[in-house]
Formats: C-alpha cells, sequence, structure tokens
C-alpha cells in the first residue's frame, strides 16, 4: 500500500509538472516529460535522491534536449529504447538554470502540513516557468543544438552539460552528420580532437572521429 508521504509527492508532482507541462505540449511517461519535435525533444523528469526514507523524500528536476543518436555515438552506448535527460547531449538540473546557479532540491517530511507541499510545488513550477521552458526553447531544430554545442559555454551557463569542449565538439560533429553536413562536420571533429589532446578523452575522441569521419554515418 502507497504510503501517505507518497501521496503528497505524487499530488506535488502533478501539480509542480503535470499540470504545467501538459499544455505546453509535454506527454509524460512515467517520472519523465517528453515533448517532440521534428528532429529532437525536450525532456524534463524528476530524479529521487538515493538517501530518501519512509519519513522523507527528497527530489529535483532534470531537463535536457534530446537528439537521437548523438549522445549514444559519442559515448559508444547502444541507443535507449526510452530515452532520458541523462540520454540527453544537452542537459542540466534545473538549479543550474537560475540566478544563482546553485543545484536545487526539494524536502517533502512526514510530519510536514499541506502548506509545506503548496510551497514545493510552487517553488518548482516557477522555476520551470521561469529557466527552464525558456532555457529548452532556445533549440526548435537541431541546428541549434550544433551551434550551442560549438560556441563558448555562457558564463551563466558553466554547468549545462556537456561540461568539456572535446565533448562538446564531438556531439556537435555528430549532430552535423546527422544534418547531412559532412564537410562542416570533418571540421569540428577535428577541433574535438585537438581539445582532447593531452587529456585523458583523447583516444576516445579520435578513435570516434576517425571513424565517423571514414565510413560517413553513424555507426
Amino acid at each position: 500500500m502507497i504510503s501517505a508521504l507518497e501521496e503528497r509527492f505524487k499530488t506535488v508532482i502533478h501539480e509542480a509538472l503535470t499540470s504545467t507541462l501538459t499544455p505546453q505540449g509535454f506527454r509524460r511517461r512515467g517520472r519523465v516529460y517528453v515533448r517532440r519535435l521534428e528532429d529532437l525533444a525536450w525532456m524534463m523528469d524528476v530524479q529521487r535522491s538515493r538517501y530518501n526514507t519512509r519519513e522523507e523524500i527528497q527530489f529535483t528536476i532534470n531537463c535536457g534536449v534530446y537528439v537521437p543518436h548523438v549522445l549514444s555515438t559519442y559515448l559508444g552506448l547502444p541507443e535507449p529504447i526510452s530515452p532520458t535527460s541523462v540520454d540527453c547531449c544537452i542537459s542540466a538540473r534545473i538549479g543550474m538554470l537560475s540566478e544563482d546557479r546553485l543545484d536545487k532540491w526539494w524536502t517533502l517530511r512526514d510530519q510536514a502540513q499541506a502548506p509545506e507541499d503548496e510551497q514545493a510545488a510552487l517553488d518548482v513550477r516557477k522555476r520551470i516557468t521561469r529557466h527552464v521552458l525558456p532555457f529548452l526553447e532556445r533549440f526548435p531544430s537541431t541546428r541549434e543544438v550544433a551551434v550551442y554545442l560549438e560556441r563558448p559555454r555562457p558564463r551563466n551557463e558553466g554547468r549545462v552539460s556537456p561540461h568539456t569542449e572535446a565533448m562538446a565538439f564531438g556531439c556537435a560533429g555528430i549532430v552535423h552528420l546527422l544534418r547531412g553536413e559532412r564537410e562542416t562536420a570533418h571540421d569540428v571533429l577535428a577541433k574535438a580532437v585537438l581539445t582532447a589532446t593531452g587529456t585523458p578523452a583523447e583516444e576516445h575522441v579520435r578513435s570516434l572521429a576517425q571513424r565517423l569521419l571514414a565510413k560517413g554515418l553513424l555507426a
């Protein structure tokens, strides 16, 4: 039997995410909310703390831009059947998109009263509306994704993933290949190799670039 605290958690998530995102074209899949566009998808999902107990639930929100085959190709992993924010080539925690850029978790306690739940739902909803949706709306197509990955990261978005230049250039190169822009992909993947030189990622990035450019396709 589901506990009273779990029921409260479900209510907070409904009030904070489902009621906010459904009118924006998102569809819910478990704890993942997805809005599909022509060649990518916007995602938000709920992450529960691994330290939750029967008396306390902590959670946060992750978001991202999912382009099929990009991150999986870069990492050399199978393409996920049901992707989440961890499979996105651009992703962030909700707190990292706020003005203070601090990680943000909400806590629901067994002995807490309704006003605390309502405040948590209100805060999540405000942050989604003020920070997350405007961030995702900057990526209506894979063109904007490639541009973002190739340019220097704005100072206030330094904790948006990918966290390294080599990975950002590598993912951008894969996006260009998906778009059929082979010449641009060659140049961008060369930048990925250059920025990875001397780092632990050098061998992986160099091998990836050689394989993709030799075949001219995603394997």
